[in-house]
């Protein structure tokens, strides 16, 4: 036996229509979709195709928006060697084992990964660069991490390879580099 009788119809309420409009929004419209449009496809409610309809159209929309976004190129830098860097990040970097905080930079490289003398030489003039900033701080370790250009390797999948070099600086204040290729 049934609870609805059946002359009796289901109508769409107006929160459902609110929910459908969140598809929307910002990061929250991409998951209020995902929840609403499988509910809405199979719900037997007078308007629900309406709602599935609103749905669909957000969740399209993020989905493309999700596929085709880049984010905007750093600006380049030219260092006293005239190589070109571009900086990708800066900020804090804990270390466990000596318990501190060191400085981290970031940056793409056009110089071969592979290459650890040419890293190396090139990670000097980027201390340059950084160094001014890490003394200002007053921090004790830095960390230069050189990254490859990211090759797209799928729609939204990219790969690339980093190279790291860590500074540390003496009682006397002098900074030099831990690893030596």
């Amino acid at each position: 036996m049934s609870d609805i009788k059946e002359n009796e119809t289901l109508k769409v309420g107006k929160l459902q229509y609110f929910f459908a409009t969140l598809s929307f929004v910002p990061l929250l419209g991409f998951l209020v979709s995902l929840i609403l449009l499988p509910v809405s496809l199979f719900s037997k409610k007078e308007g629900s195709n309406r709602i599935a309809s609103i749905t669909s159209i957000g969740t399209i929309l993020w989905v493309l928006i999700f596929t085709m976004y880049s984010p905007a190129a750093p600006k380049a830098v030219t260092l006293q060697n005239g190589n070109v860097i571009y900086p990708l990040s800066e900020g804090n970097m804990y270390f466990s084992a000596k318990d501190t905080t060191a400085y981290h930079f970031k940056y793409q490289t056009a110089v071969d990964i592979e290459n650890e003398v040419k890293l190396k030489e090139e990670a000097e003039f980027v201390w340059l660069l950084v160094q001014p900033k890490v003394n200002f701080k007053e921090y004790k370790l830095a960390a230069l991490s050189a990254s490859s250009p990211k090759i797209k390797t799928g729609l939204i999948t990219s790969t690339n390879k980093n190279f790291g070099f860590m500074l540390e600086k003496s009682d006397s204040g002098k900074w030099s580099f831990l690893d030596k290729p």
